[in-house]
């Protein structure tokens, strides 16, 4: 049986050319038409707003209109965006599908967790949080602004502010924190146990009482491009490998710019680091490679390796301005520094393992020469 396409398509074939030509477009013009309104009504119908100010006479009120974000986030299906209008929101998120949270201004839509507990944790994979300001969880040491035990997670041009942690990632993998600001927390940004490429880039962390950005127990993320300032510590990992630091500025920072605890096979490249007590230090961390940063006028060190951190490659630095330039304990061996630019620095070098190493020398040439004193003798006293 012929179908009223099968005609259509017949009809077309009978046609001229010039003719086919015009109906076959204008059939398609349809086609896509039909798609795009299809894709357009789908898109509005996801759409679900948030204002502190409505009510139950609000139009859409219970349905895509709430004045609370987690009753949005509980009508949300999955790939919907809920947007939240300026105002003050006291609450506890619990974000367990895959939505985006995006808010009308960063500085003036505030989610406040009243110093009780997590603000925002994200349970569920392919979540965006964007242009809020996150504020107030609890005092507890894990207490967050923004918890993420979930991945893929984005987290885009927020203010994290007054939190234990503003933004802490929790076992997860390939999340994206970019823009943000996060300021007197205790901690600005954290990884602990990071299965890899968790990407923290071009974040202003400043005015954290501990740490700024930290990452625990991770391999394979990248920090790049932030501004860390007025920390205790700029950047610190510890227990962590096959890592990049990279284009960040560090500065005054009251202990050290960038440290590395039992690290591994990482890399600090292309770092500024100004005006803390430290530059870069490492500590117990071994084939790290340490590359083409500025370390300038640093109050003590600007390169300090200690603590049998071994084989670790310093080259085409510039180090100024700090008293020491570059500092390798007596117990850190094998570690090469070429093609650094040392410039006013109140002591250059001070390697101490190559002191101890000649040390070491002397002191079996000197056990090597009185045994040769002792077999002469035995020698001639039986001779």
């Amino acid at each position: 049986m012929i179908s009223y396409l099968d005609i259509i398509v017949i009809e077309i074939c009978n046609m001229e050319y010039g003719m086919k030509k015009i109906i076959l477009i204008v059939v398609c013009f349809v086609f896509f038409l039909g798609i795009f309104i299809e894709s357009t009504q789908a898109l509005l119908t996801n759409l679900i707003y948030v204002d502190d100010d409505y009510n139950i006479s609000t139009s859409g009120w219970g349905i895509d209109h709430f004045d609370r974000i987690q009753d949005a986030i509980n009508a949300a299906e999955n790939n919907d965006t809920i947007y939240v209008f300026n105002g003050a929101y006291y609450e506890h998120l619990n974000i367990n599908k895959s939505i985006l949270l995006l808010g009308e201004n960063k500085v003036n839509v505030i989610i406040d967790g009243s110093r009780i507990n997590d603000v925002i944790v994200t349970n569920a994979d392919n979540v965006t949080i964007s242009n809020c300001t996150i504020q107030y969880s609890g005092s507890h040491l894990n207490n967050s602004g923004i918890k993420i035990v979930a991945n893929k997670t984005n987290v885009f041009n927020t203010r994290l502010l007054n939190n234990s942690v503003g933004i802490h990632l929790l076992n997860c993998n390939n999340n994206s924190i970019e823009q943000n600001i996060a300021e007197n927390n205790l901690y600005g940004i954290g990884v602990e146990y990071g299965n890899g490429n968790n990407s923290i880039k071009n974040n202003s962390v400043m005015s954290n009482n501990i740490t700024g950005i930290y990452l625990t127990y991770c391999s394979y993320d990248i920090i790049y491009g932030n501004s860390a300032i007025n920390n205790k510590y700029g950047i610190a990992l510890s227990y962590s490998c096959n890592n990049k630091i990279g284009n960040n500025f560090c500065s005054n920072n009251m202990k050290d710019g960038i440290t590395l605890f039992f690290c591994n096979k990482s890399e600090i490249y292309q770092n500024t680091i100004t005006s803390s007590m430290l530059g870069i230090s490492l500590t117990s961390s071994n084939r790290n490679n340490i590359f083409s940063n500025s370390i300038i006028i640093n109050n003590n060190t600007g390169v300090k390796i200690t603590l049998e951190s071994n084989n670790n490659a310093l080259y085409c630095n510039q180090i100024s301005q700090n008293y020491i330039g570059i500092h390798i304990s007596v117990d850190s061996h094998e570690n090469t520094y070429i093609n650094n630019i040392f410039s006013q620095n109140s002591i250059k070098l001070l390697d101490e393992s190559v002191t101890i190493k000649n040390k070491t020398t002397g002191f079996e040439l000197f056990l090597l020469i009185l045994t040769i004193i002792f077999v002469i003798f035995i020698k001639r006293k039986r001779g």
